[in-house]
Formats: structure tokens, sequence, C-alpha cells
């Protein structure tokens, strides 16, 4: 019970991990493109 606990913390912290590096590379993107329209 313990072990399955901890797989499903482990779990939640990759998907958090994963939706922060997916915010950051949109908003790195739209920060590219703006650049390089001026």
């Amino acid at each position: 019970n313990y072990s399955n606990e901890m797989r499903f913390a482990y779990g939640a912290a990759i998907s958090n991990v994963i939706v922060l590096i997916s915010l950051i590379l949109i908003a790195f993107s739209k920060l590219m493109s703006r650049k390089t329209d001026y």
C-alpha cells in the first residue's frame, strides 16, 4: 500500500513537470516569434 502511494505521488510529480515543460516551451516559442517580428 505504501509503495503504491509513492508510485501515485511520483506519477503526479512527473505529470506536473511535463505540464510545466510544455507551458515553458509554448511561452518560449511565442517569445521567439515575437522577436522575429521586429
